[in-house]
C-alpha cells in the first residue's frame, strides 16, 4: 500500500479551464494544500478542484501551484497542490471593490484623500430646484413644508422639541430633501440663517 493511501480519504473532482471534468480523484484536502497521489491527473494552474462534503455542500478550490513532485526513493510521484478556496477569493474581491451608494448629500464632500474646505450656506432656491426635479406629485406639499420649517426657524420661540415631527412622513418619503433641511437647522443653531 502506498504511503499516501492512508491519508487520501477525500474524493475531489478536477474541472479543467476548458471545462473538461476528471472525477473521483483520491486526495487529502487541507486549508491551502491538497495532496493527490495520482501523478497521471492532468492538473494545471488555473484549474479548480471540488469536494462534496458529507453534509451535501460543495467546496471549490482554485489551483495556484500544482506542486508536482517526481518519485524520490520510496516516495511515489505525487501532487502537493497549493490552492485557494473560491469562496474566500470571492469575499476578497468584494472587500477590494467595495462600493458605497450615497444618495443626495447636500453640501458634503466625500473622498479618501486630501483636504477640503466647504463654505456652505443654506439656499432656498437650491432646495426649490431639488423639489422641482425630484418632488413629483408632492412638489407643492414639499414647498409648503419647507416654508413652514423656515418660519419655525425664523421665530426661535416656535422651535420646540418635536416641532418637526409632523414632517417626518414627508421626509421619509423624500429622503433626498432631509440633508438640505438639516443644513437649514444647523445654520439656525449657528446663527447663520439669513
Amino acid at each position: 500500500m502506498s504511503i499516501f493511501k492512508r491519508v487520501t480519504k477525500d474524493i475531489v473532482n478536477l474541472i479543467k479551464a476548458d471545462g473538461t471534468v476528471v472525477e473521483n480523484i483520491r486526495a487529502h484536502v487541507q486549508t491551502e494544500t491538497i495532496l493527490i497521489d495520482d501523478p497521471s491527473v492532468p492538473l494545471e494552474e488555473g484549474d479548480s478542484l471540488t469536494r462534496c462534503l458529507s453534509n451535501g455542500l460543495t467546496e471549490s478550490y482554485l489551483v495556484l501551484d500544482r506542486g508536482f513532485y517526481e518519485r524520490v526513493a520510496s516516495v511515489p510521484a505525487h501532487y502537493k497542490v497549493k490552492v485557494k478556496k473560491l469562496s474566500t477569493l470571492e469575499l476578497e474581491k468584494k472587500e477590494a471593490s467595495m462600493h458605497f451608494n450615497i444618495g443626495t448629500v447636500y453640501g458634503s464632500n466625500i473622498g479618501t484623500h486630501g483636504t477640503s474646505t466647504i463654505t456652505n450656506t443654506f439656499n432656498f432656491e437650491a432646495v426649490d430646484k431639488l423639489i422641482e426635479e425630484h418632488g413629483g406629485e408632492d412638489k407643492e406639499e414639499l414647498r409648503k413644508m419647507v416654508a413652514e420649517i423656515k418660519e419655525l426657524f425664523e421665530d426661535s420661540e416656535k422651535v420646540k422639541k418635536g416641532s418637526l415631527s409632523k414632517f417626518s412622513e414627508q421626509m421619509q418619503k423624500h429622503s433626498w430633501i432631509t440633508g438640505a433641511l438639516s443644513k437649514l437647522a444647523f445654520d439656525f443653531m449657528m446663527g447663520q440663517m439669513k
